[in-house]
């Protein structure tokens, strides 16, 4: 899930100037009556710029920010630790005397 920050493709410290700036920038690039619109992106814009246009709105979507990155800190961890795991089909040649050996559970190779 993007945040709003993302969404306008802003810094979390942001002026309410640079915010402005990339709402508008963006509203005219996705705005459904153009040619190669998008309706939802578009909404996804307005609500990001509602929010952080607003200066208690944004105050408190930060504070939500910040709890929610101490309640996921843990997961992040996990998750990094799942994706390590690779599967490697189609390898570059490290050495010629090596052949990579496609598993479902992990990698392992033959001499």
């Amino acid at each position: 899930m993007q945040t709003y920050y993302e969404t306008l493709g802003i810094e979390e410290n942001a002026s309410p100037r640079e915010i402005k700036k990339a709402y508008r920038k963006l509203s005219l690039k996705y705005h459904p009556d153009k040619p190669n619109g998008n309706s939802e992106k578009f909404l996804e814009i307005k609500g990001a710029y509602d929010f952080l246009s607003n200066a208690s709105k944004r105050a408190r979507y930060n504070e939500y920010l910040k709890k929610e990155k101490i309640r996921t800190k843990g997961l992040e961890a996990k998750i990094i630790k799942t994706e390590a795991k690779v599967i490697i089909t189609k390898p570059t040649i490290i050495q010629t005397s090596v052949k990579f050996v496609k598993t479902s559970a992990n990698i392992n190779y033959r001499k």
